[in-house]
Formats: structure tokens, sequence, C-alpha cells
């Protein structure tokens, strides 16, 4: 078996640099240890063996790049992940916005379907999922064609069994699936109300919708602080007043300009609402 041999930093920043010349995305934000770990993953993936070699096949072939960019990104680990957080948002959010006539939701940056697959269970248990309109956002078009088939992967579906139950959810999680000896397939009639966009949450854009609750959990991990202030500033523009951001339990507002305008509303859980 070829081993390719761990990648220079020289290399890595010239990687960098090409992407954004050839395809203005700016990569050099997230952090790095992580992001060239993956570059050196997908590398022996693609029996690419050397730096010259990958960026003439991205900048060759589209295909390839879109590959490139699927396999940079961060799966979600389960479903219904950090289960005290998914009751908190329930009681303390969605069941205040359960009486809007729509409700309009927005998950950025998302890699595999476990976060939309919990949320969607979470809206069709508190009978609020057809006035939902939900969008989901990705890099690339393979991590939405994913998303949109319902697959789960089988072999996570016991750690989100237990998160479900820890979650205190009203049926058993193998209700919401159909599974057999290769796959595992959410109940379609869940996504009716989903659609999928191709988008960059790090680059400036004009809102292309305002929206009453922003999941965002466990992405800012993987960038630098001036990356996260843009994310933020894109979300924090495309909410509504009075709208929810919920983010992960590690991660944090209190370095971000406008921290002010979003107040936490639960003490223990990372979920705030914008003020102004």
């Amino acid at each position: 078996m070829t081993i390719v041999k761990k990648i220079r930093i020289s290399e890595y920043r010239e990687l960098i640099k090409q992407v954004n010349e050839l395809y203005n995305i700016d990569l050099s934000s997230h952090t790095s240890t992580s992001l060239k770990r993956r570059v050196e993953e997908f590398m022996v993936l693609s029996t690419t063996f050397t730096i010259g070699n990958l960026i003439t096949k991205i900048e060759r072939s589209h295909d390839y790049f879109e590959d490139f960019l699927y396999n940079l990104t961060i799966p979600t680990t389960e479903m219904f992940r950090d289960g005290e957080a998914w009751l908190s948002l329930k009681n303390n959010v969605l069941s205040k916005i359960a009486k809007q006539e729509q409700i309009k939701i927005w998950i950025p940056e998302a890699s595999s379907g476990e976060e939309l697959y919990s949320l969607l269970i979470v809206l069709r248990e508190m009978d609020i999922l057809d006035k939902c309109k939900i969008v989901v956002t990705a890099i690339t078009d393979k991590n939405i064609k994913e998303m949109k088939t319902g697959s789960l992967v089988t072999r996570k579906l016991a750690v989100s069994g237990a998160n479900y139950q820890r979650y205190k959810g009203n049926k058993n999680l193998e209700d919401y699936y159909e599974q057999n000896k290769q796959k595992s397939i959410l109940n379609s009639e869940l996504l009716k109300n989903v659609e999928f966009k191709k988008h960059y949450i790090y680059k400036k854009i004009e809102p292309f919708d305002y929206f009453d609750l922003v999941i965002f959990r466990n992405r800012m991990l993987y960038y630098n602080k001036d990356l996260q202030v843009k994310v933020l500033d894109n979300i924090y523009n495309s909410m509504n007043k009075g709208g929810y951001l919920f983010i992960g339990v590690q991660e944090s507002l209190t370095y971000w300009q406008y921290n002010d305008r979003m107040k936490k509303i639960i003490k223990s859980e990372n979920i705030f609402r914008k003020q102004k």
C-alpha cells in the first residue's frame, strides 16, 4: 500500500492559494491542523501523491473539486447529540414560536443529515412540522444529494437512539426510519418541507431569507476567530429580530463584536436570542 507523506506547510499554503484563485473559496481561515490532515486523507483516498498533482486535478475537473470539498467537511457524529440541549431547544424556543403561522429555520453549512433529521423529528412530535419552512445549505452538491435521500449511518443508530432517549422523545427512534442489512433510510415524509441550497456561509452575502431559528452547532470549532466573526455576521443578518441561534456546547460568542445583541436565554445551554 502506498502511503502519502505528510505535506509541508509551504505546500499546504500553495494549495489554499490555488483553491482561492481558481474557485474564489478561501480555506485559509479554517484551523490548519485539522484541514491539513483532511487534505492528506483525501490524497490517500484519491490516490494523488503530490500537491502539484492535486492542484492540477482540482483545476481540470470541477467534479474532482467537489469531491475534494466534500471530503474536507466534518460530518455530524450522530442524531440528537447533546440530548438535553435538544430538549431545551424544544421547551424554550420551539414551544414559544409554535403559534406562528409559519416558522422559518436555517441549518447552514450542513455536511450530513443528522442535525436536520433530529430537528424534523422534534417538529413532527410537536405537530408543527407542516408549518415550518426549513432551509439547509451545504458547500457541495454531493452533501445535498446524500441529505435528500435521508440516508442514515447504521453504525451510529445505537448511539443516536440513546441520545433520543435522553432527549425524552415521544416514541422510539426506530419509528422514524426503515432499516435493512445494507442501509437505513429516514421516513421521506419528514423531508417534504425542506429546501436544500448550495451556499458558502463564510462569504459575505445578502440574506436570502430571514429566519426565526438558526441551528449552527459544532462548526465554528474548525474556524479561526476571523472566520467565526464573518460567519456570525452572515447569520445575524439573516435572522429576524427576536430570532434564536443554537450553537454547540463548546462554542462561544464572547469575542464577537455584536455579542451584546444576542442574549443567552438558558444559562446551561448555548441558545441565544437576537435583541436588535
